[in-house]
């Protein structure tokens, strides 16, 4: 099939309209193709058409194609789809790197000029993805400072700039996620990769990139959709790691991401950090719990532990009556419906409390009597 200048002035045309997308997709099957699709990188699938109806593709068709492209698809590259079609594969870069694929199914072999094309088509794609970006830039700045007032402690302040700059409202039991080793990535390549692989009414996300990292605020939905694509990411891509963690409460935001950052960091390259199945409150929640309700609770319950029960040695390290830290204790127990006198429960306790940076210093055994006073 022989493509006509007015294909190209379609093509063209395409780009212009409301969903430029979908609309170049559609040319590209007017014009021979049996379908198009526009994967990201990890293989999700942006949008696609194919020539009868313009319904999307098959998933497993296009599963199938993507598995059988080289990596890393730099070049314009050439496979067959499960159904024997010859597929051609187009990258779609920016400056920096290819952050989405173009591929086009024939029934037979595809001439020179269906190819320039595809070619011309990903060209478009790529000036879309230029205009989108400058278009985003404003909304990511934004976006970038309330992640960073979320990460700093101050969720108040997060809400009421998100609120005042017509944001979406933050999630209040965020996803943490944090790439990092992207060192050679330019950041807004990498917010364009996570932000291409989700629905559009989910599409924008609450991230920082700082350096060779990205840490990002993800709803539910957005972790739902996002976790195997990052999964995929640290797969081909082994200079990459990944932490995901549980939703946890923006109030203690601030004290986890740290000790996140540490382990994240010292982690070796192409490792996945996933404690997205965490459920209920953890032993650092509890601890934050205690934190949250009364000060004077958390430096009870230190002594108590430090001192392994022995009620009046731990009053006097805190120069309070034994019957006071009695009722601190008590109402610690109580606040966090654990019995301290167990031995699992006061180990949990005191690892979390050292995590937390809480103690510092494990008690000597010599502090450790056999049996409570």
């Amino acid at each position: 099939m022989t493509v006509l200048p007015s294909d190209y002035e379609k093509l063209i045309r395409a780009a212009g309209t409301k969903d430029p997308v979908s609309a170049i997709l559609r040319s590209l099957t007017e014009s021979g193709g049996a379908w198009a699709a526009l994967l990201t990188t990890t293989g999700k699938v942006v949008d696609s058409a194919t020539r009868d109806s313009f319904d999307e593709a098959d998933a497993k068709t296009l599963a199938g194609t993507f598995g059988a492209l080289p990596r890393p698809v730099s070049h314009t590259a050439r496979v067959r789809d499960p159904g024997g079609r010859e597929v051609i594969g187009f990258p779609v870069r920016t400056e920096t790197r290819t952050t989405a694929l173009l591929l086009v199914a024939f029934e037979g072999p595809p001439e020179t000029d269906l190819v320039r094309y595809g070619e011309n088509a990903a060209l478009l794609l790529r000036l879309q993805w230029r205009y989108q970006r400058r278009v985003l830039t404003a909304s990511r700045m934004v976006r970038d400072s309330v992640t960073r007032l979320m990460f700093a402690g101050q969720p108040a302040s997060a809400f009421e700039l998100a609120a005042e700059m017509g944001l979406f409202t933050p999630p209040t039991r965020p996803h943490v996620v944090s790439v990092c080793g992207l060192a050679d990535w330019d950041s807004d390549d990498a917010l364009d990769l996570f932000e291409a692989g989700l629905p559009r009414h989910i599409q924008q996300i609450l991230a920082y990139c700082d350096d060779d990292e990205c840490w990002m605020l993800l709803s539910a939905a957005q972790f739902q959709v996002l976790k195997p694509q990052l999964i995929a990411l640290v797969r081909g891509d082994p200079a990459l790691k990944v932490l995901l963690t549980e939703q946890i409460p923006t109030s203690t935001l601030n004290h986890r991401w740290q000790h996140w950052a540490t382990d994240i960091r010292g982690r070796a390259p192409g490792t996945c950090v996933d404690r997205s199945a965490v459920r209920g409150e953890t032993p650092s929640d509890l601890v934050h719990k205690l934190q949250a309700s009364n000060p004077q609770l958390v430096e009870a319950v230190i002594e108590y532990l430090r001192q392994r029960g022995r009620w009046e040695t731990a009053a006097d390290r805190l120069g309070v009556h034994r019957n006071t830290l009695r009722y601190r204790v008590r109402t610690a127990e109580k606040l966090l419906g654990a019995d301290l006198a167990d031995p699992t429960a006061s180990a949990e306790l005191w690892l979390a409390l050292r995590h937390e940076g809480l103690v510092s210093d494990r008690p000597a055994a010599s502090d450790w009597p056999s049996s409570p006073d």
